[in-house]
């Protein structure tokens, strides 16, 4: 039996109290989503908590979000942020970037006993052709 005005919780998430009516009225806490895929649930308190920070896994790896994992050469992966707020998306976004192609920054090699000349020098410069949409 529980006095009038007395709290109790009948588990961490759920708070009672006897009013004077002698009814007793509890409350669900409501929590957020975890904005984390390894929260701690500690005793005596209902939501959980993402000491680590944001973050998602990438295969069985936990990255934190705003870090970006190169998989493979052309694969890279990271946790989705969108609006201003890191989306609850338990594994990472992915995407694939092109390959740099061998063709567009070959120069020729000149032999190493002599400088190139006018031609060749001029042919290099016509040859080169930064790849800007290459870069992660």
């Amino acid at each position: 039996m529980y006095r009038i005005l007395e709290e109790f919780r009948l588990s961490r998430c759920e708070r009672c109290r006897c009013e004077p009516n002698r009814e007793v009225y509890c409350s669900i806490s409501d929590c957020p989503a975890p904005h984390c895929v390894n929260p701690t649930y500690e005793p005596n308190h209902c939501c959980p908590v993402c000491y680590t920070g944001p973050n998602c896994f990438v295969g069985d790896r936990v990255i934190s979000a705003g870090e970006r994992v190169e998989i493979d050469e052309q694969t890279v992966c990271y946790c989705t942020y969108r609006d201003g707020t890191w989306q609850m998306q338990p594994h990472a976004t992915c995407e694939q970037r092109p390959l740099p192609d061998p063709d567009l920054n070959h120069v020729p090699n000149p032999s190493p006993s002599e400088p190139p000349g006018e031609d060749e020098t001029k042919q290099m410069d016509r040859d080169f052709r930064p790849r800007l949409d290459w870069i992660p």
